[in-house]
């Protein structure tokens, strides 16, 4: 059951919903859209229906129910920190309270690439975040780069990742993408830097595609190649491919 017309619409594109949606109806999942739950209905003090909002009734004894993160700072509201959807940072993970600092799900940051203020509640940015916040309370100036949204699940059998801007909001943005039946590659640019993507069906490459985007790394010629399934490290310049051996590394 989904309420917007298509499902994961922050994380997946039209096409990707598209092919998310294919996958749960192979395996026998019904997926309603454009709908939600109204009301649940109890028979002896049990689960037993679920009233839509359309007026359809559907028979059931289990509801899962998963509505997003909302940070839970209303306990905080008279204690001086600036609050907005979380806590605000800034780039040390320090509140608006000299000494202060937040990090993870609570935490309120820049997004990597458009700079506005947002909640990335995902495990790999909390991480990321509590190090930084960890160094600059022990003394040692860090800065914090900048969320970057990025998920990866697997569901009826078909794997997705998407990574940074999948769905840009104008004309700015350049958008590669290209869809079989099972697989399906999207790549969004912006001032020749990989921004963002779309990966489902293979999602090998997904670690390098990121590491590209955290680099700001400039693709050039590159750039047409990303639609080729054997596209990957190899096809980096050769003292770049050089630096990450010996350096930062990609990440899985």
């Amino acid at each position: 059951m989904e309420l917007a017309p298509r499902l994961l619409p922050a994380m997946l594109d039209v096409e990707g919903s598209g092919y998310l949606e294919r996958a749960l109806k192979r395996v026998g999942v019904r997926v309603i859209t454009e709908n939600t739950v109204a009301s649940f209905v109890d028979r002896g003090g049990r689960l037993f229906g679920a009233r839509l909002q359309s007026g359809e009734f559907l028979r059931t004894n289990m509801a899962i129910l998963a509505v997003g993160v909302r940070p839970n700072i209303d306990w905080l509201s008279s204690s001086g920190l600036l609050l907005g959807r979380g806590i605000v940072v800034d780039e040390h993970q320090e509140t608006s309270v000299r000494g202060i600092f937040a990090a993870g799900d609570v935490a309120e940051t820049r997004h990597f690439i458009s700079g506005k203020r947002t909640v990335v509640a995902i495990w790999p940015e909390a991480v990321r975040q509590g190090k930084v916040a960890g160094k600059n309370m022990a003394g040692k100036e860090v800065r914090y780069p900048g969320s970057l949204p990025l998920n990866v699940i697997e569901i009826g059998g078909v794997s997705l990742v998407s990574c940074g801007v999948v769905n840009p909001p104008d004309n700015a943005f350049e958008v590669l993408s290209r869809g079989e039946e099972s697989r399906y590659r999207k790549f969004v640019i912006l001032d020749g830097r990989l921004v963002g993507f779309v990966l489902v069906g293979d999602v090998e490459k997904a670690g390098l595609f990121v590491h590209l985007i955290r680099e700001r790394f400039p693709l050039y010629s590159l750039k047409d190649k990303l639609l080729d399934e054997r596209f990957g490290l190899v096809a980096l310049p050769a003292e770049y491919r050089k630096y990450l051996v010996q350096g930062a590394g990609v990440e899985a």
